[in-house]
């Protein structure tokens, strides 16, 4: 009879389609946001995972496997690069692809990429100086990266080259940026002749040298026709005259002040420098979700 009851509860527990998540965390379970969004897709969407079938880590492909099982929209594969030379050539016009990392697609010209190290937060050991990996990260990024393929519009960030500025890798930015799907691009403005159409903003990151009459004339023209332009400085860098960047800035009421700010408390700045600041996060809506979150500033 006990044999009888146990073949009956297996042969019930076979027709559940549904996958317990019995781990103390619920490590593999979907949010309802992922699920919500998972419900809500009405085109097909490939995931496919670089690498040898049977190889695949097998966390992230427990995430992936529950994402297929929540919608018929989601299609899983997994390729070898080396066998298929040209689908990898397709997908790695974004940058390398390497074993574990993962493309996101609904067609050849729209999808995204995932590098194997983005599918895992890392921090660093202070102690050993080494990253080690704190927690699956598999979820968010391709939720991400889900929004990203089946968005009707992608902000694409133009980020201007030349003039010795800062680019979004200098800052280590570019996963972050992409990650919230974002489209980067650099921009020539010379090259160009201008600001291309399809810039929803126009980033100029902590500028060297003072901007050309002509790419200042570019970027005026933008703006007054409805762009938007993100200016970083950084005056220990800046030169000491910059007629054609302040004129730009003069036209919308902005200008260029050479101050230094000073740290009164001792508590609050690094090392007897006054001028090197220890931010910290006082209440708002707008620090509120990384003071939460513990970031560092």
């Amino acid at each position: 009879a006990a044999l009888a009851i146990v073949v009956g509860i297996n042969l019930v527990v076979d027709q559940i389609p549904a996958r317990l998540d019995l781990t103390q965390d619920r490590l593999y379970s979907l949010s309802d946001q992922t699920r919500k969004l998972l419900d809500g897709l009405d085109v097909d969407v490939t995931i496919t995972t670089l690498g040898r079938p049977g190889n695949e880590d097998k966390l992230v492909k427990e995430v992936l496997d529950r994402m297929a099982a929540a919608s018929r929209r989601i299609r899983l594969a997994t390729v070898a690069p080396e066998t298929n030379p040209g689908w990898a050539k397709t997908y790695a016009k974004t940058g390398t692809l390497s074993e574990g990392s993962i493309v996101v697609a609904v067609s050849e010209t729209k999808y995204k990429t995932i590098n194997r190290y983005d599918l895992y937060n890392y921090q660093m050991n202070q102690q050993t100086y080494q990253q080690e990996v704190t927690s699956l990260a598999a979820e968010q990024r391709l939720v991400s990266a889900l929004q990203f393929v089946t968005a009707e519009k992608v902000v694409t960030v133009s980020v201007v080259k030349g003039y010795d500025a800062r680019s979004l890798a200098d800052y280590g930015l570019v996963s972050a940026v992409e990650g919230q799907n974002y489209a980067v691009k650099e921009l020539d403005l010379i090259a160009a002749g201008g600001v291309p159409a399809d810039a929803d903003v126009v980033l100029l990151a902590n500028p060297g040298l003072d901007l050309s009459a002509a790419d200042a004339e570019h970027l005026r023209t933008y703006l007054a026709g409805g762009g938007r332009m993100v200016l970083l400085l950084d005056l220990a860098q800046l030169p000491g005259r910059a007629p054609q960047l302040e004129e730009l800035l003069g036209n919308y009421g902005l200008g260029v002040q050479r101050l230094l700010v000073i740290e009164g408390d001792a508590n609050r700045f690094v090392y007897n420098r006054p001028f090197y600041l220890l931010p910290k996060y006082e209440y708002h809506d707008l620090v509120a979700p990384l003071s939460e979150a513990d970031l560092p500033m």
